[in-house]
This record gives C-alpha cells, structure tokens and sequence, in this order.
C-alpha cells in the first residue's frame, strides 16, 4: 500500500533487480501474475471494486464498541481474502 492505494513491485522478464519498479495497481496488466501473488499472500491489501464494495456485510454501526475488545470474536463480518475482484 503506498499513496492509499495499492501498488506492486514489479519485476521485469529479462531484466535483472536493479530495473524492478513500483507500478500503481490499474498499471499492472498481468492478472495471472496478480492473482498468483494474492495465492501466495492472501492477506495483502486487495483493490475492491466499488460494486462488490456496496455489497460487503460490514458490523452493525449500533454495536456497542466495549463488545469489540481485543481478542473478541465478531459475529458477522465478511472474510476479504481470497482471489480479488480486479477493475
């Protein structure tokens, strides 16, 4: 996450480290490589596109924040890992 937005370091074929680059997220065009790298680390930061966004089912507002301590479990909520919704 760089910017409030989601980037990627991108390593180019043919090209060693020295050439690698920070490439914002609607740059990267490679979605297999993408998909592949949420596999590998499905808790980094995913775009969510703002249909699937509308839809999450996020807490209830009216719940008391006292109930949400560390270590509570949260009843509802949704689970974001998994393969990303690329726009």
């Amino acid at each position: 996450m760089r910017y409030r937005s989601v980037w990627f370091r991108v390593q180019w074929k043919g090209y060693d480290l020295s050439h690698d680059q920070w490439v914002k997220h609607s740059d990267v065009f490679a979605d297999d490589a993408v998909a592949a790298f949420y596999c590998r680390y499905p808790g980094k930061p995913h775009v969510i596109a703002t249909a699937v966004f509308h839809s999450l089912p996020f807490r209830d507002s009216s719940t008391p924040n006292h109930a949400l301590h560390r270590g509570a479990a949260i009843k509802r909520g949704g689970d974001l890992r998994g393969t990303p919704a690329f726009v």
